[in-house]
């Protein structure tokens, strides 16, 4: 369906803890079981694998480890990566990309962290970079108290969150310039409850883009060029006959010609 243009992009967005990897996944599998084919991607900043590293050398987290402005490059470029790599598969593919973050959430977390300010303009250059990137079709941002957050994390016995980063996380991402266009979700519920809510706004978002008067231009040229060639082909098919049978009549008579009368 997507092959003759750029397939549709679904962002997840949220702090960790309030369940988008979990949706992000199990939409990827909805979608494709509906007949429209989608494949999950994630798109961290490393920061899974930085703050460990950098714990194990004595140090507080990624941004103390290698300094604040080498930090954001790093963590910028990590993730403008992952999301170039996610936009090419799902190009070459044709299939719809389920985004697990996007680049809002860099924006967000940079201005968690108060980088870009003062005299180290690295927020603009973030963004710089980063306008390349399609908007997506529909952003989803989730939301759950910090404390169920918070909970959840620590129940997958990887990492531990601070209450008050959760907390600030989360109006880092509603400060964003591009919130606007955010779809909240509240993300308090079970996963089959959350779902429920999801599939919908994707499903809707879908339809709009299917709907719109490029989409619905091609798709109107396309049956029309299908239904002109069929009846063509039929006239050509027809005509070769007529003329075959009128060459067989032609080259018969000159064979047989009629027998001369005897009176």
């Amino acid at each position: 369906m997507w092959r003759r243009r750029r397939p549709p992009v679904i962002a997840l967005l949220g702090v960790d803890g309030v369940g988008k990897t979990t949706q992000a996944r199990r939409l990827a599998r909805t979608l494709t079981a509906a007949g429209q084919p989608a494949s999950y991607f994630e798109n961290g900043g490393g920061r899974p694998l930085l703050d460990p590293l950098a714990r194990r050398l004595g140090r507080r987290d990624g941004p103390d480890l290698l300094g604040r402005r080498v930090h954001v490059a790093v963590e910028a470029t990590y993730r403008g990566l992952a999301i170039t790599r996610a936009l090419a598969l799902s190009r070459l593919t044709g299939r719809i990309a389920v985004m697990d973050r996007y680049t809002y959430c860099q924006y967000a977390v940079m201005g968690l962290r108060g980088d870009g300010t003062g005299d180290d303009d690295g927020a603009r250059r973030v963004r710089a970079a980063y306008r390349r990137f399609p908007l997506p079709d529909l952003v989803v941002l989730f939301t759950a108290p910090a404390t169920l957050a918070q909970q959840r994390v620590e129940r997958r016995g990887r990492d531990h969150e601070d209450l008050d980063r959760l907390t600030a996380f989360a109006e880092a991402y509603r400060d964003l310039p591009e919130a606007a266009a955010f779809h909240e979700l509240p993300a308090s519920g079970t996963p089959d409850e959350v779902h429920a809510v999801l599939y919908p706004l994707v499903t809707e978002a879908l339809g709009r883009r299917l709907d719109r008067p490029a989409v619905r231009a091609r798709a109107t040229h396309l049956l029309r060029e299908r239904a002109t060639r069929r009846p063509t082909s039929s006239r050509r098919n027809v005509g070769w006959l007529r003329r075959r049978t009128e060459a067989r009549q032609l080259h018969g008579s000159s064979n047989h010609p009629p027998p001369r009368s005897t009176r």
